[in-house]
């Protein structure tokens, strides 16, 4: 039997949660300034990893919707984040920093113990469930690391920045889903 509350569910979670102890042990004792550097090498690789979805998308799937192509939902926010946090100053870089925090290890964690949106529909070894695998176990991990690594610099108005960026974000997104009739980020239904 595939899909969730199977035997690829049961690896698919088992593996990713492994993945992402395995990271945060084999780093937690690097430098903050080695930690950044391999957030800049997580970013190229997440944006590599979204171009070669998108390539496959349109080379495999027969219908494809805006869904399938605009790196525009929840999850993808951490290839902004990433270069925002790897490559920005100032207050680019401390939004990066917090959606990385606040919003990416909650999402990374939710999807590796539930991938209902790759084991729910692909078969464990295909190359979209492993997309989604990479993906999420690395924005869990940078979550957990940059916390480990920069717990001194949250403040108490850091909540009110995040909020006001990722609600700006949905607005966006959810005028644009209205505009081009798709559901981008699930906003208009799940």
């Amino acid at each position: 039997i595939r899909g969730m509350f199977s035997i690829d569910h049961l690896i698919f979670s088992l593996t990713g949660i492994i993945a992402i102890c395995m990271l945060v042990f084999l780093t937690h004792k690097k430098s903050k300034e080695q930690i950044d550097k391999y957030i800049k090498y997580i970013f190229i690789i997440v944006v590599v990893l979204e171009i070669l979805k998108i390539i496959w998308n349109f080379v495999y799937r027969t219908n494809i919707e805006l869904n399938n192509w605009v790196p525009l939902y929840f999850c993808s926010l951490f290839i902004y984040a990433s270069g925002m946090y790897s490559y920005g100053k100032g207050i680019i870089k401390k939004i990066g920093f917090l959606w990385m925090t606040y919003g990416q290890i909650i999402g990374g964690l939710v999807f590796i113990l539930f991938p209902s949106s790759s084991v729910g529909i692909q078969p464990l070894f295909h190359v979209l469930t492993f997309h989604s695998w990479i993906y999420h176990v690395l924005k869990a991990y940078v979550g957990i690391i940059l916390i480990m690594k920069n717990l001194d610099s949250f403040k108490s108005h850091d909540i009110k920045l995040y909020t006001i960026t990722i609600l700006s974000v949905e607005l966006f997104v959810y005028i644009f889903n209205v505009m081009f009739d798709s559901n981008l980020m699930f906003i208009n239904s799940p």
